[in-house]
């Protein structure tokens, strides 16, 4: 097995921007996946000599094992309590249970955290990421990765996973292997031990849908390119704000983008139970004084605007909230931001963008997972794309 490329440290850096934007305000906070990357750094005897290949899907052995990881928990808990061994622990307890050797790891969502804990696994074993995930996005359940559709012609089992504590063992922590062929279960499962058990702390790792290369590269099973789509975009939106600019013109450079409005974040609505975080977003419009609510569930899930009776997006597609210096993409930033100073400048240069799915997402059994998400919400609507911008 080959690497197309090899990555270094300001690279993997701007990987991670990039993928913080994609995660459509979850996935974990910048900070999260940045300090996974320090880890990885710390692997290769520092930042200066951090070389990460990546592989695109074609180059993936038939034959070849891998692993998608997963980090079970609601972001607020990542960025509070830290996150940076389970990740590792978890991709080789699976590799041990199943008595193999896994030739490269996929993230199992395009977010910083993903991104960050499967470099992580890359640089500890000297294996390849692939280049792209199971989403395209971030999603708050494992049954919305392209990995758990159950309609693929060679269907992924989720089973066996492991689940990995951040702490060790010998500290109290926990590692459970799940026998389970739902992936609805297998999630349920997971936030339940994470929520209630003090070893797991409302943060873990699961490692699980170990495949060969070639149920990977079956039809809809798998996003490529998107390792090389958060490259370019990270890079973008850093070149655009070292240049003293704002980045949404970055943002509406992307395909099927679109900005829905640019305003003024007015006020937040959060909890955080059973390992999710909901969050509830307010915006007014500078351009039509129109007022926007941005409703999330990890991820931003629908977008209303009150001058309709229906959502003018919904999940799958993206929604994706940014401040015009790039610093506010996920919900916990957005919300540890304002915790601290409601009146925070950045907060009156927002946007709302909306962004098509992949096609691999857009499928018939995404669009079932997240319409029972869509009815806690209240909405029991049938699935309707996004409408253009305002």
């Amino acid at each position: 097995m080959k690497a197309n490329q090899v990555l270094d440290f300001s690279q993997l850096s701007d990987v991670i921007l990039g993928a913080h934007f994609y995660a459509c305000g979850g996935g974990g906070a910048l900070e999260n996946g940045m300090a996974l990357l320090d880890e990885v750094a710390k692997l290769f005897g520092g930042k200066d000599k951090v070389q990460l290949p990546v592989i695109d899907i074609e180059d993936v052995a038939d034959n070849a094992q891998l692993p998608v990881l997963a980090a079970m928990g609601a972001p607020q808990e990542f960025l509070a309590k830290g996150y940076s061994h389970s990740p590792v622990s978890a991709f080789q307890a699976l590799e041990s249970l199943l008595q193999t050797h896994f030739a490269s790891v996929s993230p199992v969502e395009t977010g910083p955290i993903a991104y960050g804990m499967s470099m992580l696994c890359a640089a500890a074993n000297n294996i390849p990421m692939v280049n792209g995930d199971g989403g395209g996005r971030a999603f708050p359940c494992l049954q919305l990765s392209t990995f758990a559709n159950p309609e693929l012609a060679k269907p992924i089992t989720v089973s066996p996973g492991v689940l990995t504590s951040e702490k060790k063992v010998s500290q109290g922590g926990g590692v459970i292997t799940i026998e389970c062929q739902s992936s609805v279960d297998v999630d349920a499962i997971t936030r339940g031990i994470i929520s209630t058990s003090q070893s797991f702390d409302q943060r873990a790792s699961l490692a699980s849908f170990a495949m060969t290369g070639a149920q990977l590269k079956q039809p809809n099973a798998f996003v490529p390119n998107m390792v090389t789509a958060c490259h370019q975009l990270g890079r973008s939106i850093r070149e655009a704000v070292s240049d003293k600019l704002d980045c949404f013109p970055v943002i509406s450079g992307l395909p099927h983008a679109h900005c829905v409005m640019k305003g003024k974040l007015v006020d937040i609505e959060s909890t955080t139970s059973n390992g999710f975080d909901w969050v509830t977003l307010k915006y007014q419009s500078h351009h039509n004084g129109k007022t926007y609510h941005v409703v999330a569930q990890n991820e931003n899930m629908l977008l209303w605007v009150d001058d309709k009776t229906s959502p003018i997006a919904m999940a799958p597609d993206l929604i994706c909230c940014i401040s015009a210096d790039a610093t506010l993409m996920s919900n916990d930033e957005i919300l540890s931001v304002w915790q601290q100073d409601p009146q925070d400048p950045r907060f009156n240069e927002m946007a709302i963008f909306t962004l098509s799915a992949a096609g691999q997402i857009q499928q018939p059994w995404f669009h079932q997972n997240f319409a029972a998400i869509f009815q806690k919400f209240g909405y029991f609507g049938d699935y309707r794309a996004s409408l253009q911008a305002e």
